[in-house]
């Protein structure tokens, strides 16, 4: 009776009462094939009962009736077995009534395809579906997770390529074998889709015990075949690279005809390849990413590109890069090091350059490189500078020089002194969003009340204007910076809570606010500030009136947040 007693507790797990509730869609069609094949076989070794041999002094009268009861327990194996068939044939009918079932397969294939694309924050278009899979641990393996369902869906899934053009793959030198089979089988089902392809290092591979799994004779070279044979597919590619790959990324380097978006990154686990020029002839190549590559290390067909984030530059090669990408409208570079650098560099003007982000922990050269460039079109600059470093009269030159409509200006480094912070923004009548970080609060200037009474619209009738606004007549004059609509700043403040509100308020209303009236459709010289956040050494409190009209903004729908660091 055990086989008996085991089919009753696995049918009690799944016999659960039906519902209205769509938690029964799904068959587990692969629990009721283990249940029939288990009692098919007769259950374990222990469940399956002896011979009659086994039973000492057994009479012919006892040995009918075991034989009798043996029959019956065969006859009730074959009745479960019958019963689990059934069971699961009515729930498929039943299923069919259920409105998500009877969708068209069309529908159904743009609902996959909709849970599996990428968040809105992930620029890379490539999905990062957390279900994991044994083969391909954190892949999106999203197509295959939905085959497993049930096999409509699988169907469905199949024939949706679309679900199959985009690979994120943490290669394993272990798995690389099976891994390679299954991206096989994974491109296979993407049709002529072009792909979004990331291959990174497993992490597991940066454990001490997996040491001798990399190296550059033992890098499998599995999963980077097949993708060989996908090349002209490709369109967004992140990969890693290894030495051992360097004979089929050669083979795959003039076949890139849709490769628009590259990520290159150094490996971390098996020796890296120290030069890359496999990218040099892909037509379409327009946005590359360097991670743990100089900009020297690599070859790209820099004439067509218009976005490049890299690391590890000097300052010359900063110069000649944009000298070499006349097209180039976004650059950020980071970590600059000492290089050769000419005593007078030959200036250069670049008409197309739109954003410019230069993340250093050094000074060096710096200034040299900026006070060779001329940048008209620049409209958001991103400038991280060392501790103790003045920020201003390094962007100073280049901001006057440029003539710029700069709309977004960062600095990130000691806050600046008020005549010299005061004298950038004057230059600037149409930013829209400032941020003043100083990460080392009790170093540099204060943020003053002089720069916020410039900045509000109410403090300035018959105001006599000074060096810091060079034409008069404009009309940018009533305040300082009068497209501004959001500002972070972080670190020390010299102004009352009072002052703050005031600004706050009357960038709001576009009046001052000892006016009895706010009237949002009365005229102002500056725009509307719509969010404002301050990180002070010191808690603001707001009191009395002030608190009421922070309050009342808030609720009208300005984003403030006051914070202590």
């Amino acid at each position: 009776m055990n086989v008996v007693n085991g089919a009753d507790e696995i049918l009690k797990l799944k016999g659960r009462r039906h519902t209205s509730t769509n938690a029964d869609i799904v068959i587990n069609t692969a629990v009721n094939r283990e249940v029939s094949k288990h009692l098919l076989l007769g259950g374990s070794d222990k469940s399956n009962p002896p011979p009659i041999s086994h039973f000492p002094n057994t009479t012919p009268d006892k040995a009918r009736q075991i034989s009798h009861i043996d029959a019956e327990v065969l006859r009730t194996e074959d009745a479960i077995v019958a019963l689990v068939k059934k069971r699961a044939l009515l729930k498929r009918k039943r299923n069919t009534f259920v409105p998500a079932v009877n969708l068209p397969s069309e529908l159904l294939a743009m609902i996959f395809e909709y849970a599996c694309s990428p968040s809105p924050d992930d620029e890379s278009g490539v999905a990062d579906v957390q279900e994991r899979c044994e083969l391909c641990p954190g892949d999106a393996n999203f197509g295959i997770f939905i085959g497993a369902v049930c096999s409509a869906w699988r169907s469905i899934a199949k024939g949706a390529s679309q679900l199959w053009s985009t690979v994120n793959m943490r290669v394993s030198n272990k798995q690389a074998g099976r891994q390679a089979a299954l991206l096989r089988y994974w491109l296979s089902n993407s049709g002529q889709r072009p792909l979004k392809v990331r291959l990174i290092e497993d992490d597991e591979n940066d454990n001490e015990e997996n040491e001798d799994d990399w190296g550059i004779n033992t890098t499998s070279t599995a999963v980077i075949n097949v993708l060989a044979g996908h090349a002209q597919q490709l369109q967004f590619v992140d990969l890693f690279l290894p030495s051992a790959w360097k004979q089929t990324l050669n083979r795959i380097s003039r076949n890139l005809p849709l490769l628009t978006h590259l990520t290159l990154r150094v490996a971390d686990g098996s020796p890296s390849l120290p030069r890359v020029d496999y990218f040099v002839s892909a037509p379409q190549l327009r946005e590359v990413t360097l991670v743990g590559y100089s900009v020297a290390d690599v070859s790209l067909p820099w004439a067509q590109l218009e976005r490049l984030d890299g690391e590890y530059f000097s300052a010359f090669e900063c110069l000649e890069t944009l000298r070499l990408c006349p097209r180039l409208r976004r650059c950020t570079l980071e970590q600059l090091y000492r290089g050769i650098f000419p005593m007078a560099p030959v200036p250069m003007t670049h008409t197309a350059l739109e954003a410019l982000e230069l993340l250093v922990d050094t000074p060096t050269e710096l200034g040299a490189l900026l006070g060779a460039l001329t940048l008209p079109a620049l409209r958001s600059f991103v400038l991280s500078l060392p501790d103790e470093e003045p920020l201003i009269p390094k962007v100073l030159p280049l901001i006057a020089r440029s003539a710029c409509a700069l709309e977004t200006l960062h600095l990130v480094g000691v806050t600046p002194p008020e005549d010299e912070l005061v004298a950038c923004l004057g230059m600037l009548p149409g930013l829209r969003e400032l941020l003043l970080l100083n990460p080392e609060t009790e170093r540099g200037g204060k943020l003053t009340q002089k720069v916020l009474d410039l900045m509000n619209p109410g403090k300035q009738e018959g105001r006599e204007w000074d060096v810091w606004q060079p034409e008069k007549d404009m009309v940018a004059a009533w305040c300082l910076v009068p497209n501004l609509e959001a500002i972070v700043y972080q670190g020390a403040v010299s102004f009352t809570p009072h002052a703050l509100v005031e600004f706050l308020a009357n960038r709001w209303y576009g009046t001052s606010l000892n006016s009895k009236v706010h009237d949002p459709k009365i005229s102002s010289p500056a725009v509307r500030l719509r969010s404002a956040t301050f990180t002070t050494t010191i808690q603001i409190r707001f009191e009395g009136t002030d608190a009421l009209v922070v309050q009342k903004l808030m609720q009208e729908g300005m984003h403030l947040e006051f914070l202590v660091g």
